[in-house]
């Protein structure tokens, strides 16, 4: 059968025949120049009778070297290394590879050093050797790697198949090759019509095609860059990038139209400069000035003489000629004898002065007789002949003038010239003459000053039909302290809108803004007496008017040639980041209309149900759920868009080759979010595990907190599971993890989840916080005050641990968790190290229900730090409980405790730390309420912490069940050679021939097959062909 060229570890380098005996002959050779370097190198130390006793075994870890001190003495960092590569050496100072741990420049046991060459050491052979400096002398010379053997051939083949029709429901295959060669894995792939292969868990990506379709016949709403990005079926961090806009899209900004309307009929007050430079809509520096000018009255002192007169009755004698009041002549006058007599009316000269605040007094001038007579005088002021202001002038003798003081409410210059006298004669026995020869009235004011300012503008083509409206002003600078008042014409009246009290800008809501001719008036706030002139400098004054924003998003988008015959159909999204808070929905086009599939609420991959996809083409619309008075502009960036489809479950990411189904068994009252913990071996190799990822983790967990390219999902495969990665245990290849997996969905029954890895480009996705009720690793060297807070003691988070160091009594000394839960069946499991002590009554440990007030809680800690062997339940300030004896603990040695109450039990327990946990003890204890917390003693004692997290924990806990086989990824991008790994049996990697029992797992149809080995890290090249096929 036709196969690629087949692959060789070391190829010849010529065309040439060349004898096995010359190529021994060069491999001679080539041992000895190694051992002549190897020799020189260790020579060139003068060495010591007593070389140190080490252990140290180098392993190969991918492209990495790593030499780990397995056991006896320590040797100094200042060490050297060769290591030797396929001939090239290379030389290192211990000190610049080692991972020195405990920082003593030494290289103790459980020490690493790390070395990771330039050069790929795939299938090379690789030695080193280590001199201890101190004594010269070598304390380790390994090959780590042997290299390739010349002319081994990288093939393997499928052994045909007889008969071609196969009826039963397994097949035993075999495949052959040189049995020097390892890991040998079967393809297959299958067909129901022998010419469209789908095999293994087949699914068909098709990344988006078209942003250009209009199905709905109605424009796009939202802006949208770089397209290409998302025309992917896995993410790369490329991302397309869409955005709401603003579909109001009425915004209007109106500058001011006049200054010489008068709808009050008043004029104007002040005074205005350059009212050009206001009518603008943003600022330019160019100013109109406005200043105030005084409208106050000036001094006024008259006489106001009678200059005519009406007779309306008899009473008195007239002499001379009328209007016989106007002056002192003697010749001029009125007079009686007679009790009671009126003489009226006589009018004045009209005042120069306008305005008001007059002070005005009648004077007149009386001759006379022996001062007992009284004159009554009466001032009319609207022509009705009936008197608004009266008094009397008594006892008048001689000739002199009398004045009658100031006349009350006579104060304007219209009443004044509208007044008119009139004088009745009161007597008293025996009868007198009284002549009056003069009368006038004296009017006075004191000059005033009061500055005034008030001008009207006006808009003739404001815009009235927008939803927000405003009034603005910028005002460049303000002489004085005055405010402005800011009125508007409601019709009839001035109506205020604000004030304008500093500058700057100044946006008053524009209300009354209902037509096209909008008023306003400006005028100061201080309108009488005001002794201070302003004057103001405004930039611009203008009308800005717009509807209220409403972002919107409304995009299609489109597969042309799709498949859509597989059983299962999925929209995908991956969403890269968000701004806003508003939601997508995702609508596909039935022919007629659009129909929800569902919707994104979340950055991350979204996954929909493709309803409707039944033909080509198939076109779906991104739409915000908030469609009507969104004032927030929402952006997405979108990495991928795509349809997949497949027969058969689902794989929830295409970035990870493989994943295996883990149940988990229930219990009654575990209920969601429940961690369970799970050992993950990185290859069947690796012992006390659960399950194991057979080697093909491409980034498998190498330390705590570090997920490698694990990841979990849900039992529907749709919703990624948190979870946390506690420690790695064992060597590449057979390395352990210990991994807390939150499970969502409820563990009352048993459930399934996910367990994926073989992602090359996956992220570290351990996260203790989002696992569990409360975490904290300490890792940041500074306690985190939302989380913790402390009674007494002397608390310190530092070389990443939290710390009681008081040797000073105390109790109790607690770090309390007051952000994690208080409820029962949740415990807190945390790494305790006592690290001094000599009471007998010394304790630390872990505590529940703390008071934060006092510290007081229910603890299960270690006591007597004297014997050391005594674990115990402890009520704070009340009573110790149940002890329990166990094996002496050390100072400075880390122990797992964990407690929690169960609402009528406390349950505690502590176990080394590379153990496994036993069952709690149980203590029936309650009456207290509150936080778990971190017991650091009250005896003087020391003690330091670690790795602390609050998780769900019920009597019979749920736990892991058994995992399925491991199961691999088909994806087509259009080739149509879908080929998938055979996982139904595991193959043992016997010699040749390799076997397995193929168990036909897409049931009836055509299958092919070929298989593949590798020798030293190098893999064969897949066939263009299949090895074998058949019929079932």
């Amino acid at each position: 059968m036709e196969r690629k060229k087949r692959n060789h570890l070391q190829s010849i380098a010529s065309n040439e025949a060349v004898s096995e005996v010359l190529g021994a002959i060069l491999m001679l050779a080539i041992a000895v120049a190694l051992f002549a370097l190897v020799y020189i190198i260790v020579m060139a130390y003068p060495f010591n009778s007593s070389p140190p006793r080490v252990d140290i075994v180098g392993t190969i870890q991918g492209n990495t070297i790593v030499l780990e001190h397995r056991g006896g003495e320590s040797i100094s960092a200042s060490s050297k290394v060769s290591v030797v590569v396929n001939g090239s050496e290379y030389s290192l100072k211990v000190s610049e590879y080692l991972v020195d741990t405990n920082r003593n420049n030494r290289w103790d046991v459980g020490e690493q050093l790390i070395y990771y060459p330039s050069v790929d050491i795939k299938g090379l052979r690789v030695e080193a050797t280590v001199v201890d400096v101190n004594t010269n002398s070598i304390v380790m010379m390994e090959i780590i790697q042997q290299g390739g053997d010349t002319q081994i051939p990288l093939e393997t083949t499928v052994n045909p198949i007889s008969p071609y029709d196969q009826p039963s429901p397994s097949l035993s295959l075999t495949a052959s090759g040189d049995f020097r060669l390892n890991n040998v894995t079967l393809f297959y792939r299958w067909s129901n019509d022998n010419s469209s292969w789908n095999g293994g868990l087949h699914v068909i990506y098709d990344s988006v095609d078209s942003n250009s379709s209009n199905m709905d016949g109605s424009t796009d709403k939202g802006v949208e860059t770089n397209f290409a990005n998302a025309q992917g079926i896995t993410k790369d961090g490329n991302s397309m990038t869409i955005q709401e806009t603003d579909t109001a899209g009425q915004d209007h900004k109106t500058a001011i139209t006049g200054n010489t309307c008068n709808v009050d009929s008043s004029p104007d007050k002040g005074t205005e400069t350059n009212f050009v430079n206001a009518q603008g809509t943003s600022r330019d520096t160019n100013n109109m000035v406005i200043t105030e000018v005084t409208s106050g009255l000036p001094a006024v002192n008259e006489h106001l003489y009678v200059d005519s007169f009406t007779a309306t009755t008899t009473g008195w004698t007239n002499t001379g000629t009328t209007p016989y009041l106007s002056a002192i002549d003697g010749t001029n006058y009125i007079q009686t004898s007679t009790n009671g007599r009126v003489g009226r009316w006589f009018t004045f000269t009209n005042t120069a002065s306008t305005g008001n605040i007059l002070t005005v007094a009648l004077s007149i001038y009386v001759t006379a007789g022996d001062g007992d007579d009284d004159v009554t005088w009466s001032i009319d002021t609207n022509g009705d002949n009936t008197a608004e202001y009266t008094g009397t002038i008594n006892n008048p003798v001689g000739s002199n003038w009398y004045s009658t003081g100031t006349i009350a409410g006579l104060t304007t210059s219209a009443l004044v010239n509208s007044s008119r006298a009139s004088f009745t004669y009161v007597r008293s026995l025996p009868a007198n003459i009284i002549r009056i020869d003069c009368a006038q009235l004296n009017v006075t004011r004191t000059s005033t000053i009061n500055y005034q300012i008030d001008f009207e503008y006006n808009w003739t083509k404001a815009n009235n039909s927008d939803t927000t409206e405003y009034l603005c002003f910028y005002v460049t600078s303000h002489t004085g302290s005055e405010t402005l008042n800011i009125n508007y014409r409601n019709g009839t009246t001035w109506t205020n809108l604000g004030t304008i009290t500093t500058t700057g800008w100044k946006n008053i809501t524009a209300t009354g803004l209902t037509s096209k001719t909008y008023t306003i008036q400006i005028i100061g706030t201080t309108e009488t007496s005001d002794t201070t002139q302003d004057t103001w400098n405004i930039d611009c004054i203008f009308l800005h008017s717009y509807n209220t924003s409403n972002y919107q998003i409304d995009i299609e988008y489109q597969w042309i040639a799709i498949n859509y015959t597989q059983v299962n159909k999925q929209v995908c999204f991956y969403i890269t980041s968000h701004t806003g808070t508003e939601n997508l929905l995702v609508n596909y086009w039935t022919g007629s209309a659009w129909s929800l599939l569902g919707t994104i609420t979340s950055t991350g991959w979204s996954n929909f149900t493709a309803t409707g996809l039944s033909s080509s083409p198939y076109t779906i619309q991104l739409k915000g759920v908030t469609e009507s008075s969104d004032i927030v502009k929402d952006t997405w960036n979108i990495d991928v868009i795509m349809l997949r489809t497949w027969n058969g479950g689902i794989w929830y990411d295409a970035n990870w080759a493989y994943r295996k189904k883990i149940n988990i068994t229930g219990q009654i009252g575990a209920g969601p979010n429940y961690q369970v913990l799970l050992n993950i071996g990185e290859t069947s190799g690796a012992s006390g595990v659960n399950f194991n990822l057979g080697g093909h983790s491409s980034n498998f967990p190498t330390g705590k907190n570090t997920g490698g390219d694990l990841g979990f999902t849900n039992k529907s495969d749709t919703v990624p599971l948190d979870f946390w990665v506690e420690d790695i245990s064992g060597i590449a290849p057979n390395r352990v993890a210990k991994v807390w997996v939150e499970v969502k969905d409820s563990l009352d029954s048993s459930s399934t989840i996910y367990c994926y890895y073989g992602n090359p480009s996956a992220t570290n996705a351990s996260n203790g916080t989002n696992t569990f009720n409360f975490f904290d690793n300490f890792d940041d060297n500074s306690i985190d005050v939302n989380k913790w807070t402390t009674y007494q003691g002397t608390w310190s988070e530092t070389g990443r641990v939290m710390k009681q160091t008081s040797t000073a009594t105390g109790d109790p000394k607690k770090c309390i968790a007051k952000s994690a839960s208080q409820s029962d069946y949740y415990a807190i499991r945390a790494k305790v190290r006592p690290d001094s002590g000599t009471s007998s009554d010394a304790r630390a440990g872990l505590s529940i229900k703390t008071d934060l007030s006092n510290g007081q809680g229910l603890n299960y800690v270690f006591h007597d730090f004297n014997a050391k062997t005594t674990d115990q339940f402890l009520d704070d300030l009340r009573t110790w409980g149940t002890s329990y004896s166990r094996a002496v603990w050390s100072f400075g040695t880390w122990y797992w405790f964990e407690i929690y109450h169960d609402g009528t039990n406390v349950n505690g327990r502590i176990w080394d730390i590379n153990s496994t946990p036993g069952g709690f003890h149980s203590w029936a204890r309650g009456g207290r309420s509150g936080y778990p917390a971190l017991n650091g003693g009250s005896m003087g004692e020391t003690a330091s912490f670690d790795d602390v997290f609050v998780r769900k924990c019920i009597e019979n806990e749920p736990s892991y069940s058994s995992a399925g086989n491991e199961e691999t990824l088909s994806i087509n991008n259009g080739e149509g050679h879908n080929w998938s790994i055979y996982t139904g049996d595991i193959n043992p990697d016997s010699n040749s021939p390799w076997l397995w029992s193929f168990d036909f797992p897409n049931n009836i149809g055509y299958y092919e097959f070929y298989s593949r080995g590798m020798y030293n890290g190098v893999a064969e090249t897949a066939p263009i062909n299949a090895d074998a096929s058949c019929k079932n």
